[in-house]
């Protein structure tokens, strides 16, 4: 396998999603305002807020649906590596700017493109293009109707790269609402909203893996007062996955402009291989626009 490089320099009451780990909520309202809007408010710079998606983006390309997990924590796994233009199970790991849109001026821009050299993925024709502006179609979410997130296209975006360094590193507090945790059997990066107050439900801030842990028990209340949970999924090369629960990475919206291969992305290691349990994150690290890995769409809250 072709091994990755970084940069250094680089919820809450949800309608239509599930209350707990494993159990569905029959009780789904068909708002396109608020399906699969996790109701946390987080703050992604001066004056700007958003609400998270339910989970990360997934998509069945035999019936060409898109839809977000129905659980915080859930993701595909090593079924991606069945990834192909007729699948008929989910994937969610996706190369940069791979929404589907046919006039994005990529070679490869379908969300089943696996082809391993990042000058096929240049949006525009150019390494310099961001995934907004004339070419915000690139992202999944304002090209695509999401089938639990109001079925309709435009509602949904991709963060830039400097809102993802707001929330992680810059909002008020910022160091105290974020942690590794272990999310009903998954490791990843737990992210609490802005208004944070709760004493009554446990929370170590930038604790290692084995101090945050919530199961099904615990998991429900933590996600009902606004909590957010970025899996660590690993990433998928061509199709191949690789360190499911040890690496995290999401994509921005942002090109390294200096780089015709690398994009923006948060990138975190949860410290499970580590014998202290360190663990970092990169909220401007960078990812080959070629590598599949997921995206968590957001909402503005305007």
């Amino acid at each position: 396998m072709k091994k990755l490089t970084f940069s250094l320099l680089m919820l809450c009451v949800i309608t239509g999603m599930v209350a707990g780990c494993g159990k569905e909520n029959t009780d789904t309202i068909d708002n396109t305002m608020t399906q699969g809007v996790l109701q946390g408010v987080f703050s992604i710079g001066e004056g700007k807020q958003i609400h998270f998606s339910q989970g990360v983006l997934q998509y069945q390309a035999s019936t060409n649906t898109w839809r977000f997990a129905t659980e915080q924590y859930d993701y595909s796994g090593a079924d991606n590596e069945n990834i192909s233009a007729t699948y008929d199970g989910w994937i969610d790991n996706f190369a940069w700017g791979t929404s589907g849109w046919a006039e994005s001026g990529a070679t490869a821009y379908m969300p089943y493109s696996i082809l391993a050299e990042a000058d096929l993925y240049l949006i525009g024709g150019t390494h310099t293009v961001d995934l907004i502006g004339d070419y915000a179609n690139a992202d999944w979410g304002v090209y695509n109707a999401i089938s639990n997130g109001g079925n309709k296209a435009g509602l949904w975006r991709t963060m830039t790269a400097q809102e993802w360094k707001y929330l992680l590193d810059e909002r008020p507090n910022a160091h105290k609402l974020r942690s590794i945790a272990h999310v009903c059997g998954h490791y990843g990066i737990l992210l609490l909203p802005d208004n944070w107050n709760r004493k009554d439900i446990p929370f170590t801030p930038e604790a290692t893996y084995n101090v945050n842990n919530y199961n099904t028990e615990t998991w429900p209340a933590l996600q009902e007062a606004g909590a957010v949970f970025l899996p660590a999924t690993g990433y998928r090369t061509v199709k191949a996955i690789g360190v499911q629960e040890r690496i995290g990475m999401y994509w921005s919206v942002k090109a390294n402009k200096a780089s015709t291969e690398y994009i923006y992305a948060v990138v975190f290691h949860t410290g499970i291989d580590d014998k202290n349990g360190a663990w970092s994150i990169y909220p401007n690290g960078e990812c080959q626009r070629f590598l599949g890995i997921p995206t968590r769409l957001v909402r503005d809250i305007e």
